[in-house]
């Protein structure tokens, strides 16, 4: 399973459930969300 989330919104990105996922899989969750989601502009320091 590959969940990822947005920290600040804590919007659910992409959820991929898989009983066994590669590297391919990851890659193919992961590269639409570059044209899809926004990077922010400013980023916290803690």
């Amino acid at each position: 399973m590959l969940a990822l989330l947005d920290k600040f919104t804590r919007q659910a990105l992409a959820v991929t459930v898989s009983l066994k996922m590669g590297a391919d899989d990851v890659l193919e969750t992961l590269f639409p969300l570059l044209f899809k989601v926004q990077v922010p502009k400013i980023y916290p320091v803690r």
